[in-house]
């Protein structure tokens, strides 16, 4: 089996506010989902190549 192509890395954080400031400062990262002061995931695209990091709590 090989791989030609990763959409999406979700990774699990403790503090989503902190983790979306670190990666939203990163180029190219445009915030597509969440982004509140509530929300328990996110979802920023990377450099508009269908790529995503998603963030949950």
């Amino acid at each position: 089996m090989s791989i030609y192509h990763i959409s999406a890395v979700t990774l699990k954080v403790r503090d989503i506010k902190k983790s979306f400031n670190f990666y939203s400062k990163l180029p190219g990262f445009k915030l597509v989902y969440g982004g509140g002061a509530i929300d328990r995931f996110t979802t920023s695209e990377i450099g508009g190549s269908n790529m995503y990091l998603n963030l949950e709590l």
